[in-house]
């Protein structure tokens, strides 16, 4: 069993930090020693938000400085400058600390602050990968027919496990109420309604 899990949207406006809320919600009624890790936060000007937020509400005994590697400002410098090996070998590093002390580990990943969707898709399949983590994917279904919906989960899925990521479950989050029975009948035209799919309203 997988000891951690890395939360990774595919667009902005996915609702990812109300996942993350709800994964660790449901983890630290299983496991004792839980830890949250971000990879990169939008700013250094003030602390990160969902950070505050989840080590407030679970009591996490880590500093906010363990529980982060990089703002978004350093990493894009790191990645202008061709270091991109140098940002994922230091982002390992501080995960490796942070997991010696938990017994599960979940990483919530970018935030879509500022760059290309494709740049940044690209970016946390590749830090999933690096920390050897398997992949929770958040699609965005908000204003979307349940045929552009069930299209999107596909891509996600698909560049993925191109990337060569292993997909634990996908989640389709901000459906209007009124699709999601539609959405789950489209899942179950294409045989997937036994897959780890779930679909939330908005």
């Amino acid at each position: 069993m997988a000891n951690s899990l890395y939360i990774a949207a595919m667009a902005p406006g996915s609702g990812k930090s109300v996942i993350a809320l709800g994964i660790m919600e449901l983890l630290s009624r299983r496991i004792r020693r839980v830890g949250y890790f971000r990879p990169v936060v939008p700013s250094g000007k003030e602390p990160d938000n969902n950070i505050r937020l989840i080590k407030s509400r679970y009591n996490l005994d880590l500093s906010y400085e363990e529980m982060v590697a990089y703002t978004h400002e350093e990493a894009r410098d790191l990645v202008a400058d061709g270091q991109i090996e140098t940002l994922l070998k230091n982002i390992l590093k501080k995960y490796k600390t942070l997991e010696s002390k938990c017994k599960f580990v979940l990483c919530e990943g970018t935030d879509f602050t500022g760059v290309g969707s494709a740049l940044e898709f690209d970016f946390n399949a590749e830090v999933a990968n690096n920390l050897g983590c398997p992949i929770l994917a958040l699609v965005n279904g908000r204003n979307k027919s349940p045929d552009e919906t069930v299209d999107a989960m596909q891509v996600a899925q698909e560049s993925f496990e191109e990337k060569g990521c292993t997909v634990l479950a996908t989640i389709i989050n901000r459906v209007s109420a009124d699709r999601v029975m539609a959405v789950s009948e489209q899942l179950k035209t294409l045989g997937l309604e036994t897959e780890p799919i779930y679909i939330l309203p908005e």
